[in-house]
């Protein structure tokens, strides 16, 4: 996430993997078609 951001609607950036935790994403239904996608990182701090 550009920044290391938490925030809702944020940009999603590439990068060499570093095996951090922002590089890592849970996905979970929504129930109506869509993903909610998450980094380890906003569950963790």
């Amino acid at each position: 996430m550009e920044g290391g951001t938490t925030a809702n609607n944020s940009n999603v950036l590439q990068w060499p993997w570093l095996n951090k935790a922002n590089q890592k994403w849970t996905f979970t239904k929504t129930g109506d078609g869509y993903y909610k996608i998450k980094t380890l990182r906003s569950v963790t701090s």
